[in-house]
């Protein structure tokens, strides 16, 4: 037997070829944010260093190292200042690195100057000192400062040439690209008419409805993929939100702050950016975020992401015993809602030591008050709070009047609204969801965040008719805005198109417009999910029109699809062939909301019931959520309270006239 001599480690590493062990990945961040544009510029000041602190905050939670992170502000965000910014960027990048860009400013669109845009308009940064259509002078000397959307593609592409194909490019675009008027009460990033010569502009089609590159970018042959999130259309404005605090900030950086806190390492950039859907659908109704790129299918940061549990940040400390967080009713915080308070950066609470416990005693949407057990929070960035057990609340609408040269006159709007306060299944308020506006023949019942109509109105104010509306407008609400987190319970969906009777893959980037999908009256597709997550799950769909009515779409006995068959294991990918889903108006966005359970769920007999249904004596905590708001007839408020034991997300589509 021949002895096994011993090998010094340094000739091992030469025997097995490689004396140092594999560099990781740098991860690298440039933030630009210009919100203090001159006064002699002519553009407004928005909110845009507010997102600072929030992506400042998401890449190092990320693993991207303070200084590996450059943060151009304002005057130092010129063109120049963008140029080099970008340059050096490349400069200091290797290949296999990931870089993320992150831009908050006004946006605008700027006379093409080489013939490659179909609306005659490239989209542009408006960079801090550049002069607005409104006060320049000279289109060909002011035009030079803004920053287009050509220029902007050179970069990236030199960037995911010296990163290759192993590298991550995302860019994160908080601006509008184009329009001209202004929509709602937020400031919005643009808004301002194009900027031309006055000469007639080029067209070749329609409206460009491309994002940030279009059809300019290069394929990757041997550059890293890219991919950018942009917070609207090349045809729409971007508007500001509100944060939990309830401050200005842009809907796209607040949406990625929300959707990152709840991923998994399984996570893709499409499953990102359908977070992103659901949390802009929510605060910008009517806005529509776009992806685009070459890598939407890959996973984030090239699969070096980090995947925290969510929670909620503490606010302000009152006394001992008290704090305020930046959470609420809309994600489970309300009223006697359980939390579990641990040191700041624990990525999971289940293990891990908790340095307290608390309850909910107060709520908002966006905020809590908590009552904690022990007490002794010193500081507010001591510690992060997770929401054990939550609680959901269905609210009442609040209505108010419209009243203006055109609609009602001020006493005809408080003769109506002293009418509608003693009915019940809403409220009249000042601060509304609803606004009543006059018409001729029928009021319109608007959605005050958009103006968009929601329903036609009596001019009889009968109370049945208002509080129907009110009462499914507040189910619409509740249903769209509810979230249920769990990563164990993480899925990719897909809605596969159908063409002569049969799931087509191949249709589904025609029906995929700027990362969402877009399909026209009468198209149908069938679902497919993907088990992403560790545990096995049951789920079923409901439907949420535009105009608040709710549908139950699987399970569905009409087409002979049972609850018990709806389970997917991990790993898992299945498609669900048998139902298929025919799309009929009312146009607009939908959202098919999906609820995920260890259990088989049955909502069907439960949002929509057949005459004569029998409902079980026994529902889990999923279907008691759905009953309670379904059979809320009084339109009272509902508390349901207890482990969620399962997820719910959603996906949001649009359904357009057939052409």
């Amino acid at each position: 037997m021949k002895k096994l001599k011993y090998i010094p480690l340094f000739f091992l590493c030469l025997l097995l070829g490689s004396g140092k062990p594999p560099v990781p990945p740098v991860k690298r961040a440039l933030i630009i944010a210009i919100g203090n544009y001159p006064a002699t510029s002519g553009w407004s000041a928005i909110n845009s260093n507010r997102d600072v602190p929030y992506m400042l905050q998401l890449f190092q939670s990320q693993g991207f190292l303070k200084e590996n992170i450059a943060i151009l502000q304002d005057s130092l965000a010129t063109y120049t200042g963008i140029q080099q910014a970008v340059a050096r960027l490349c400069e200091l990048s290797k290949p296999g690195d990931i870089v993320a860009i992150h831009i908050s400013a006004h946006g605008e669109q700027v006379e093409d100057d080489n013939g490659d845009e179909v609306d005659g308009l490239d989209e542009s940064i408006v960079t801090w000192g550049a002069k607005s259509p409104r006060v320049s002078t000279n289109f060909q000397q002011d035009q030079a400062a803004y920053f287009r959307d050509d220029k902007f593609g050179e970069l990236i592409d030199q960037l995911r040439a010296k990163l290759g194909s192993k590298g991550d490019v995302v860019v994160f675009m908080d601006a509008c690209h184009s329009g001209s008027g202004t929509r709602g009460t937020m400031k919005v990033r643009g808004g301002q008419p194009a900027f031309t010569s006055g000469k007639p502009i080029n067209k070749t089609s329609g409206t460009d409805t491309e994002g940030v590159f279009g059809e300019k970018a290069k394929p990757a042959n041997g550059m890293a993929t890219y991919i950018v999130f942009s917070a609207a259309r090349a045809e729409e404005l971007a508007a500001e939100t509100t944060n939990d605090n309830n401050e200005g900030m842009g809907s796209l950086t607040y949406a990625l702050s929300k959707v990152f806190e709840n991923l998994d390492s399984n996570a893709s950039y499409r499953s990102v950016f359908a977070g992103v859907q659901s949390v802009m659908h929510q605060k910008v109704r009517g806005q529509h975020p776009v992806l685009e790129g070459t890598g939407t299918e890959r996973k984030l940061f090239g699969g070096n992401f980090v995947s925290q549990k969510p929670y909620a940040e503490i606010e302000a400390i009152n006394g001992s015993r008290e704090i305020l967080i930046r959470e609420g009713s809309f994600t489970g915080y309300e009223p006697g809602a359980i939390v579990l308070v641990c040191k700041a950066g624990t990525q999971d609470p289940s293990v891990t030591n908790t340095l307290d416990t608390g309850t909910v005693i107060q709520a908002g949407y966006y905020s809590a008050l908590v009552k904690l057990k022990k007490g002794g929070i010193k500081s507010t960035t001591d510690a992060w709070v997770f929401l054990l057990n939550p609680v959901y609340n269905l609210r009442l609408t609040k209505v108010n009047v419209e009243h203006s040269k055109w609609g009602f006159t001020p006493a005809e709007a408080k003769a109506i609204r002293l009418r509608l306060s003693v009915m019940k299944g809403f409220a009249v308020a000042d601060t509304s969801e609803l606004i009543l506006a006059k018409g001729k023949l029928k009021d319109t019942l608007k959605i005050a965040a958009n103006g968009f109509p929601f329903q036609l109105m009596d001019k009889g104010l009968l109370e049945k008719e208002w509080s129907d509306a009110c009462r499914r407008y507040s189910r619409y609400v509740f249903f769209s805005s509810l979230e249920v987190k769990d990563r164990k319970y993480n899925q990719d969906i897909r809605f596969i198109p159908v063409r002569n009777g049969k799931p087509d893959t191949l249709l589904l980037q025609k029906k995929m417009v700027n990362g969402t999908y877009e399909f026209q009256e009468k198209d149908s597709f069938v679902i497919q999910i993907k088990n992403s997550g560790t545990k096995p799950f049951y789920f079923n769909v409901l439907d949420l029109q535009p105009d608040g009515y709710i549908n139950a779409i699987m399970p569905n006995r009409g087409q002979k699809v049972y609850a018990r068959e709806l389970q997917v294991l991990p790993g898992q990918t299945r498609l669900f062939n048998k139902a298929f889903v025919i799309l009929s108006p009312p146009y607009g966005e939908e959202i098919f909301k999906f609820f995920f359970s260890p259990k088989p769920l049955d909502l069907e007999l439960i949002a929509s019931p057949p005459p004569g249904a029998i409902k079980r004596a026994s529902l889990s905590f999923m279907e008691q959520l759905v009953d309670k708001s379904v059979q809320n007839t009084r339109g009272d408020a509902v508390t349901l309270q207890g482990s969620a034991e399962g997820a719910v997300g959603q996906v949001v589509f649009r359904i357009l006239p057939k052409k």
